[in-house]
Order: C-alpha cells, then structure tokens, then sequence
C-alpha cells in the first residue's frame, strides 16, 4: 500500500492546498525580486550623462505640463518600467533646467521642440517664456525647432532668437472661445424639471440646465476674462518678436483671406507674417544646429531634457534660507481627499492649515500675509464650479478690484457668497413652502436676515 493511499482523501486534499499556497508565494515574491532587478539596473543604465563644452540642451517636454504630478511615484516607476507612465512633465523641473542651463558653461545654446506638448495653461507658459528670457541675458541662443504649432507651442517658440518651421507645418493662432451644451429642451422632452437656486446673476455654472443659450451675464463674464487673457497672449508675442500687436490682431482676423491669397502654404503664409524666419525640414534643421555648434557622431552635441534634469539635481545645493509653502491647488474641484491631479477640499484645507501653523514657515515677497503662496489652475470642467480665485470671495472682490462673479445684494439673499461655491446647494428637491413658511421664517430671522413681506425669498432646501 502507497503513502498516499495511507493519509486519505481529506489529509492528500490538505497537503495539496498548502503546497499550492507555498508555490504561490514564492511565485509573487520572485515576481517582485525580478521587478526591482528591473528597476534597479535600469537606474544603472540610466545614470547622469557627462557634459562636455558646446553642448546644446534640447527642451522637448512631452506631455502635459503640470504643478504636480496626477500620479503617485510608485505608479509612474511601474509604468515607466511597462512604457504607460503618465505622460507630464512639471512646471518647476523646467524652469529649473532653464536657469540651471544659463549659468552652466557646458551648455551653448537651447534648442525648444514644442511638438509633442499636450497642454498648458497660459500662465505656466508665461513662466516658461519668463524663463527662456533670463536664458537669453546670459548670451546664449535660443532656437525653436517645430513641425507645426498651436497657441500654446507658438507662446513658446516665439521667445526664441530663430524659430524653424518644416514647410509642410503650419503656425494656428486662432483666438480663444468656450463651447457648452445645453439640454433645457431635452429636459423638457423627458419631463424633467430642474430645480435652480442661485446667488445673482453671474452663476453660469447651472445654466446649461435650465437654459438652451448661454446668459447675457455669461456672454459677459466670458468675455471679460478671455479678451483680457487673449490681449495679454497678442502683447507678449508682439514683444518677444518685435511685432506690432494691433497688426498681428488683424493678421489673425483675416486669415481666411491670407490662406486663400497664399495658395493653401500655411508654412509661407507664416513666413510672409513673421511668424517664424526660416522654413527647414529636421534634416536642414540638424545640419544648421551642427554648423552653429559640434558635430557629435551623425548630429550635433546636445544633452536631452530629462537627462538634464538628473544633473540639475544631483548637483543641487541644499538651500538654507527660511522656507515658503507652496500650495497647490490643479485640477476639477471635488470633496474630500481625492488622488493628485484633482483639488480636494480636504487635502485642501489640511495643507493650508499645516502651512499656517507651522512656525518654520516665515514671511516673504511672494505673499503680504504668512509665507503661504498658492498656486491655482483649475481643471476646465471645475471653472463653472469655482466662483473666483484662492484667496478671494467668491463674488471676485478683493481689495477694492471690480467684481466679475457677483451677487446682488440690494435683493435678500438667505446666505453669504462664500456658502454659494457648494454645488450640491444647487440641486435639492423643493419642499412644499406652504407646509414649512414659519419654520423657515424663523429659521431666516435667527441668521440675522430681514424677511421681505413675511416670507422668506429662497428654498428651504438651500439653507445650511
């Protein structure tokens, strides 16, 4: 008779489970060993590059560019190890590339590949071209290299001293717009009705709701903050390439025409406006940057952003200097403590408070209060939810600055501005007022609110 007929159906049975636990095991930790050796050679393979003389710096971002990252470091080395990583890039980390690059001897010139930027905001760009200027008071050449450009990619090569286009590419400045759908009709199609309790007029954050166009006070305050933003682009680029903004304004009014006068060549319409000085393919563009600099195996000398990078912080020195608290607040408004890339009200409100009470934190020049500076740039789906700016009240005062989100308060109104940003204030059911007219006028009178002809202006569902 065998061992195994000996233990029996239910020991074999047991045994067998435990074996295929211990394998498991073994398997899942040998995985993780195999990965960190991955990990870990790769760190070798990917070690600080050697600057030599004349070399060139070639800022090619990839991705979006960001104040923090959207995910955590664990995730963007697993991903970076399978090829789907996150693809952004930090606002900080360029401009410490570019000003680490102006006083480094190493380094001649700056090349600027704008292609492959998915997205940025106008004042990160403002920062990065306030960047690539302090570059240029060093002495160095700036040169911009691209196959086509948007507004965000233009912003940025028109800082440089040379922009090259490929003759196949094209310079688009279109201005800037806003579309919205609205579903009032679907809604009433459905049957469905909406509820909407707001603060003044200039609260579009619900209109798609309750109306098929957008409002006069929208149309407004859109206006407002585009035409001022759009004026700001124009003035830069018209500085930073010697242009006059008022033609280039009206260059980009009648571009049909100019398309049609140039034939379809949107590469020598560009040109004809000064747009950029040379047209190049990448090849002329290479063989131009080895003329100017050193020929390095079959292209010219030059070291790449992230390589860059890891010296810029090898290298760097600790700073003793008393420190600031930067808080950041990017991405669509939401409660509670959601992942990087989105503002939690949370996370929020803790970090704040923690910058506050942290007695290390001193007084600077970037802020008139505690050394706290906060940086914002809402997500564009969370612009409708937000009513202003960190550090504002919600109806755009601050310091005797005109007001562009307001409410008015010649009308009763049953709470403050700064309660309105809460959007879920908005949408609740309406109770039946007659069942509930001296609960809420009582419950108006103890917030120290006038009731206008005995009873109350507003839903009792939109009180705290």
């Amino acid at each position: 008779m065998t061992t195994e007929q000996k233990r029996g159906w239910f020991a074999s049975l047991m045994i067998g489970s435990w074996n295929l636990v211990n394998f498991t095991r073994r398997l899942v930790v040998n995985v993780i060993f195999l990965i960190l050796l991955i990990l870990f050679i790769m760190a070798l393979r990917s070690g600080n590059p050697v600057l030599r003389q004349r070399t060139t710096l070639v800022l090619d971002p990839k991705g979006s560019i960001v104040e923090q990252y959207t995910a955590a470091p664990a995730q963007r080395a697993f991903g970076g190890v399978f090829g789907n990583a996150p693809k952004e890039v930090q606002l900080r980390d360029l401009i410490d590339v570019i000003d680490a690059a102006a006083a480094d001897t190493h380094i001649e010139r700056l090349v600027i590949v704008p292609d492959e930027i998915e997205s940025a905001g106008f004042s990160t760009l403002r920062e990065i071209g306030a960047a690539i200027e302090r570059f240029k008071t060093s002495g160095k050449e700036v040169i911009a290299v691209a196959s086509g450009m948007t507004q965000g990619h233009y912003y940025l090569a028109a800082h440089a001293d040379q922009i090259l286009l490929d003759p196949q590419g094209a310079v688009l400045l279109e201005g800037l717009g806003r579309y919205r759908s609205y579903y009032k009709e679907l809604l009433d199609r459905l049957g469905v009705v909406v509820h909407l309790f707001r603060v003044g007029e200039y609260k579009s954050a619900a209109e798609p709701y309750v109306r098929n166009d957008s409002s006069p006070e929208a149309k407004e305050a859109d206006l407002y903050w585009m035409n001022g933003v759009w004026g700001d682009y124009l003035k830069d680029i018209a500085a930073a390439r010697k242009l006059d903004a008022a033609q280039l304004a009206h260059e980009i009014q009648d571009y049909p025409s100019a398309v049609k006068a140039a034939q379809g060549d949107l590469a020598q319409l560009a040109l004809q406006e000064k747009l950029v000085d040379r047209l190049a393919t990448r090849d002329e563009a290479r063989a131009l940057l080895i003329e100017k600099g050193v020929k390095d195996d079959k292209s010219f000398r030059r070291v790449e952003f992230d390589d860059y990078l890891r010296v810029v912080q090898r290298d760097r020195i600790a700073d003793m200097r008393a420190p600031i608290a930067v808080v950041i607040a990017e991405g669509e408004i939401v409660g509670g403590d959601p992942e990087p890339g989105t503002i939690g009200g949370d996370t929020l409100s803790r970090q704040i408070r923690q910058a506050r009470e942290d007695d290390s934190i001193k007084a600077s020049e970037f802020t008139r209060r505690r050394g706290v500076r906060i940086r914002a740039d809402p997500a564009r789906s969370g612009t409708h939810a937000s009513g202003g700016q960190a550090g504002d009240r919600i109806d755009g005062r601050r310091r005797g600055v005109g007001r562009l989100l307001d409410f008015n308060e010649r009308k009763p109104h049953f709470r403050r501005a700064r309660d309105d940003h809460r959007f879920d204030r908005h949408f609740r059911h309406v109770r039946e007022h007659s069942r509930h007219a001296g609960e809420d006028r009582r419950a108006h009178r103890r917030r120290g609110h006038n009731t206008v002809r005995g009873r109350v202006r507003c839903a009792p569902s939109a009180r705290p």
